[in-house]
């Protein structure tokens, strides 16, 4: 179903490493890096005479992670806060499979 006859759309993010922490937790579970990101996003969609605009921002935080120390498998797990404009705010968890 199409919302809007036209949409513009924009986003911005800045993705950072913060550590390298190399922490093994246990035998179970090796943390390599810690990475935040900030982002936002902005679209005007216009049509029939109405237009609505959508806007969203936020900042994620994340831990590369392996399990057993095996190079060839890992994932990223964290968190990520968002404000919706008109919506609210919100908190995420993230996973990421194969980075």
């Amino acid at each position: 179903y199409r919302y809007h006859d036209r949409m513009v759309r924009g986003s911005a993010e800045y993705r950072l490493p913060l550590a390298y922490p190399d922490l093994a937790l246990g035998s179970v579970l090796y943390v390599k890096r810690l990475q935040g990101e900030v982002f936002h996003d902005r679209a005007v969609g216009s049509g029939t005479g109405a237009t609505t605009t959508y806007s969203s921002s936020g900042v994620e935080l994340t831990a590369d992670l392996t399990p057993f120390s095996w190079s060839f498998l890992g994932f990223a797990g964290g968190v990520r806060y968002v404000h919706r404009a008109g919506l609210g705010a919100r908190v995420e968890p993230v996973l990421t499979i194969g980075y």
